[in-house]
C-alpha cells in the first residue's frame, strides 16, 4: 500500500463528491429549453464538456468531474496494490473504466442516424 497514492485517491474521491453535487445542481438550475431538460442529465453533461472545451469556463466543474471520474479507479487500485505483483490489474481496470466512461458519454450512432434507404438495400 502506498500512502501518498492513498491520500491522492481519497482527495480525488472527495473532489468527485463535491463536483457531483455541483454538476447535479447545475443541471437542476439550468435555464435551458424544455427539449434539453427532457433529453436528460447525460445530454447536459455531454454538452457541458463540449462547451468547456470550446472555451466556456462556466462548465469547469463538469469537465473536472469528468477528469476525476477517470482517475478514481487507477488511483485507488494503485494505492492499494502498489507493492504487489497484481498492480498491473489496477491499470487494466482503469483502462476498462475509462473506456466505459467514454462509451457512456459518447455512445455510437443509433438506428435513427442510419439512412432509411441503406436499411432497405441491406435486406
Amino acid at each position: 500500500m502506498s500512502v501518498p497514492l492513498l491520500i491522492g485517491a481519497a482527495v480525488d474521491l472527495l473532489i468527485l463528491l463535491v463536483l457531483t453535487v455541483l454538476v447535479r445542481n447545475g443541471f437542476r438550475n439550468s435555464l435551458s429549453s424544455i427539449e434539453e431538460k427532457s433529453a436528460g442529465f447525460w445530454f447536459y453533461y455531454r454538452s457541458g464538456v463540449h462547451q468547456f472545451l470550446r472555451g466556456e469556463t462556466r462548465f469547469l466543474p463538469t469537465f473536472l468531474h469528468y477528469v476525476a471520474l477517470h482517475l478514481v479507479v487507477p488511483l485507488w487500485g494503485l494505492a492499494l496494490f502498489w507493492r504487489t505483483d497484481i498492480n498491473f490489474l489496477a491499470i487494466i481496470a482503469g483502462l476498462l473504466w475509462s473506456l466505459q466512461l467514454l462509451q457512456r458519454l459518447y455512445p455510437g450512432p443509433g438506428l435513427a442516424a442510419v439512412e432509411p434507404d441503406s436499411l432497405d438495400r441491406e435486406s
